[in-house]
């Protein structure tokens, strides 16, 4: 009697001398070869294009090898891949479709107190000059309506935002008394989290006494050293900011809270990732993120090519952080975030919420957008308040069709696109259809996408790989297979 076996399509294989991995994207198990891992994938890949069948009968030598790649979903017994961990679309959409979690951005005022090099925040878009606060109304109307969108036992984030936020923190205040004393009294099941992003040059009074008793969570903004930061987040004022950021850091942790530290990946230090990452530990940070600048802000200008990192030290600057030892891997992004998904059965087909519109931002006057980074860009603009038309469909369908790894070519032939998602979705936003957007941004924008996640998810499929490789047969082909 046969056995027959289907070839998955796709397949993926990285090599690292004679050594290699192999490994299917849709339903992640690598397996790691000593050498011989090449002629394996060949094989495959050959079986693939005649046919895409392998048929074995009872008394093949090999049988039990057969098994093994099984084991590993390099074949599969049926015809059609399962996608044991897939989510039905439905859970991730908006509108009548409620969601287990979200996150409802707020800004809190589009001014702050820092003149940052590489500003996203747009002169015109976040109207700067007019120092614009978000008032009571607006955030308690917003608040309610996605805290309404979440299932029962489901979690609602708040997060909040500017410009910098700390400069109406007693809006902060009363949102967290409203959540605590009216929203979560309506629903009991339910859960709300806050959070802060900011570059904690500001410390009221009482942050840390609310930080406490509501179990605030912080991400603060730390470029590198003392002299890198100041160069990149300096004050209007000229003055450096990175003692005052340090000095609030301090007394948070001082009074038993914890702190992420992010950093924007640029030429100042795109060559000094590591020690970026060893001044968050030395702060007390209890993890690093590194996000490459985006070259486009919200007035849809063109950032100086001055600032834009090169993608070959930002991929050295990753490994170096990942091997140094000082964080485990769950404590630096984007490492943490592609784990997540090297699991079986995952699909990523697209890489976070914001073609969804599952990570609302509300401004101060109402309008809602899909993404941090797309405040402005009206193209973007995925509903307001005082219109009650949240979420507009055209607009998420439009997002989708964008960045679906379906639809973009780059995409469509690597194996990694459904681990990746096609990477951040940002970039490639922020240049569709943008007439000020040349051919370098646009290049700058896929590479810098493309080496971030192809660095990321190589490192961690070899971790896998050979942190297994004990439990797998040590595999030596050879000429013979």
């Amino acid at each position: 009697m046969n056995t027959t076996y289907h070839i998955p399509k796709e397949l993926g294989i990285l090599k690292n001398s004679e050594e290699s991995i192999l490994f299917n994207s849709k339903n992640v198990n690598p397996v790691y070869f000593v050498q011989g891992g090449d002629e394996v994938y060949k094989f495959l890949k050959n079986s693939q294009k005649s046919g895409g069948v392998v048929e074995i009968n009872e008394d093949y030598e090999n049988k039990e090898f057969f098994e093994f790649l099984c084991f590993h979903s390099l074949l599969l017994r049926e015809k059609e891949e399962v996608f044991l961990n897939e989510k039905n679309c439905s859970s991730c959409q908006v509108g009548e479709h409620l969601s287990s979690s979200r996150s409802v951005y707020l800004l809190l005022t589009q001014s702050c107190n820092q003149a940052c090099v590489y500003c996203l925040n747009g002169v015109e878009t976040y109207q700067k000059a007019n120092k614009l606060m978000m008032n009571q109304g607006i955030a308690y109307r917003a608040v309610k309506e996605t805290f309404e969108s979440i299932t029962e036992n489901g979690n609602l984030e708040v997060v909040f935002f500017g410009g910098e936020p700390l400069m109406n923190w007693n809006l902060a205040k009363q949102i967290i008394d409203y959540c605590e004393n009216v929203l979560k009294k309506q629903s009991p099941t339910k859960s709300i989290h806050y959070h802060l992003t900011s570059n904690l040059t500001l410390m009221p009074k009482d942050l840390i006494e609310f930080a406490k008793r509501y179990h605030i969570t912080f991400l603060i903004d730390v470029d590198g050293p003392e002299l890198i930061h100041n160069i990149s987040r300096p004050f209007l004022t000229g003055k450096g900011s990175f003692y005052a950021t340090a000095k609030n850091i301090e007394r948070l942790l001082k009074a038993g809270l914890e702190v992420a530290l992010r950093a924007t990946i640029t030429t100042h230090n795109h060559d000094k990732m590591l020690e970026v990452t060893k001044t968050h530990k030395e702060l007390g940070g209890n993890s690093s993120a590194f996000v490459p600048l985006n070259p486009v802000d919200s007035d849809i200008q063109i950032i100086s090519q001055r600032l834009w990192p090169n993608s070959k030290n930002v991929s050295h600057g990753l490994k170096e952080v990942y091997h140094s030892g000082i964080w485990d891997k769950k404590n630096i992004f984007p490492f943490n975030e592609y784990s997540s998904r090297l699991v079986p059965g995952h699909k990523n087909q697209y890489s976070c919420g914001a073609p969804h519109g599952n990570t609302p931002v509300i401004t101060v006057d109402g309008k809602i957008y899909s993404c941090i980074y797309l405040v402005g860009n009206e193209k973007y603009e995925i509903g307001d308040l005082a219109k009650n038309d949240f979420p507009r469909q055209n607009k998420i369908q439009m997002m989708k069709e964008i960045v679906d790894i379906e639809n973009r070519e780059k995409c469509k032939e690597c194996t990694l696109r459904n681990l990746c998602g096609g990477g951040c979705p940002v970039g490639i936003f922020s240049i569709a259809d943008n007439p000020k957007a040349s051919q370098e941004v646009k290049n700058y924008v896929q590479e810098m996408s493309c080496t971030l996640s192809y660095t990321v998810l190589n490192e961690l499929l070899w971790d896998i790989a050979k942190r297994k490789k004990d439990e797998y047969y040590k595999i030596n082909i050879g000429d013979n297979s």
